[in-house]
């Protein structure tokens, strides 16, 4: 007989890949606790925090794409719907609040960025080239990754970092 499972074609989903979902949906699982409904191309429906996307504009009847982030050991499925404005890979201008220094590390500092929404984000660690400008609005960031709506972020300013 073998092991011929999925012979009707239908897509495997694996983590990692990135797929389109259709909101079919919202459902409320307590008085503070809401999700998206997501169809997959498969018909089978997932579950995405709606409260963690808020600010991604996200409604019944959108078709957004998604990277599938795991699976866990009891087959759930977490999806993370791709950012409106951010790209993992690639650079971007933050608003800059403050540059802070990594605790423990001498000449090590961080820098606290605000995001397209307003939310501030702690970047990772970096070397300062020398003394820190005083007079910056914005710096250059890499986005290495984005998890849960929030971009995780690696300072790339030259004017922080040298060359």
């Amino acid at each position: 007989m073998g092991n011929n499972f999925f012979t009707d074609k239908t897509l495997l989903l694996e983590a990692g890949n990135t797929y389109l979902l259709e909101i079919t949906g919202m459902i409320e699982m307590s008085y503070s606790e809401s999700w998206f409904v997501g169809m997959d191309e498969n018909g089978l429906k997932h579950l995405i925090p709606a409260s963690v996307y808020a600010c991604y504009g996200i409604n019944p009847g959108s078709r957004i794409m998604c990277r599938l982030d795991k699976i866990n050991c009891q087959g759930r499925f977490f999806f993370e719907p791709k950012h409106p404005e951010y790209s993992e890979g690639k650079s971007y201008g933050f608003e800059l609040v403050k540059i802070v220094k990594c605790s423990g590390l001498c000449s090590k500092y961080a820098a606290v960025v605000k995001d397209v929404f307003g939310n501030e984000i702690l970047t990772r660690c970096f070397d300062a080239s020398g003394p820190l400008p005083h007079n910056l609005d914005t710096i250059e960031c890499y986005v290495h990754r984005i998890k849960k709506a929030v971009p995780y972020l690696q300072v790339t300013d030259k004017r922080l970092i040298g060359s």
